[in-house]
């Protein structure tokens, strides 16, 4: 059989941590879902680059690891040769598509075979068609730790609204601090009036990659409970603020994913117009119209 497989087969690779691998797994099978493909889980070169696995493997998506042939394509496909053989012998090498990060990209529509998807793919629009089953997909595959199952009881409760604080790397990192926007204490509180015109709240829980810097400097008027780092990884961070029925999310794809979570079972969100340095609108595609931004 070569190179041809039985079913199309939708490479995927996985750049940065769990929100952008999370947009590139929902591409995937957005696309494996049409054609009636598989998705190949592309992880060795994030592995070779990190020392780990994907952080996307904490959830139950379908997708697969690499077998002996598709290990050849994926070498073929990202190496020099590989391309100019793909030109020469095109429908039998994948086609690599790379994101210009711009938005939707309409070229996916056109996708009808075997394909190898690099970039990070940030939109919604690329999985609407799949939105309920991609949200059934997404359970843990770990049971949470007694701390977060604790506070996902309290998150779930119609008093509470939960909060996505992001700083780290926005803050520390030049790279990231030059294009990246960490918003503050003023942000917030106008998030939390909005919500409060439409019913009371009681508490907040805040969950950051900054713990220290919310309690000493994130007091917004309300019985408010700081989460400490999560035990087990971050894909308990993104669960337990998935069980909110109101959150206010940060401008980081793993806040965007807590959202989208809240937003498919009925909750409300509130996300911030501005996420990069200079720009005053969020990036196109990326905010469903039913989130109320700020």
């Amino acid at each position: 059989m070569g190179f041809v497989a039985q079913r199309p087969r939708i490479y995927v690779e996985y750049h940065g941590r769990l929100g952008n691998q999370l947009f590139q797994y929902a591409l995937a099978k957005s696309i494996a879902e049409r054609i009636q493909g598989e998705v190949i889980n592309v992880d060795w070169i994030y592995r070779a680059s990190h020392g780990t696995r994907p952080a996307i493997q904490a959830f139950q998506l379908e997708a697969r690891s690499p077998d002996l042939i598709d290990e050849c394509v994926i070498r073929l496909v990202t190496g020099r040769t590989g391309r100019r053989i793909g030109r020469i012998i095109s429908g039998i090498i994948p086609k690599m598509i790379v994101d210009k990060e711009d938005g939707f990209n309409v070229e996916v529509n056109q996708i009808n075979k075997s394909v190898y998807l690099r970039g990070y793919w940030q939109s919604y629009r690329y999985f609407d068609m799949i939105a309920e089953k991609l949200f059934l997909q997404m359970k843990p595959r770990l049971a949470l730790s007694d701390r977060t199952e604790c506070a996902r009881t309290v998150a779930q409760s119609d008093g509470t609204v939960v909060i996505h604080v992001r700083r780290g790397d926005y803050i520390h990192n030049p790279g990231f601090s030059e294009i990246f926007v960490s918003h503050g204490k003023e942000f917030y509180m106008r998030a939390l009036q909005l919500f409060a015109k439409v019913r009371p709240i009681e508490r907040l829980i805040v969950v950051s990659d900054d713990p220290v810097w919310c309690r000493e400097n994130l007091r917004l008027g309300y019985s408010t409970f700081v989460m400490e780092q999560p035990p087990l990884g971050d894909w308990e961070d993104l669960w337990l603020m998935a069980s909110a029925r109101r959150i206010v999310i940060a401008a980081s794809s793993f806040s965007w994913w807590a959202g989208w979570l809240v937003y498919r079972k009925g909750g409300a969100v509130v996300a911030p117009m501005v996420w990069r340095q200079g720009a005053e609108v969020p990036p196109r595609d990326l905010i469903p119209h039913e989130w109320h931004l700020i």
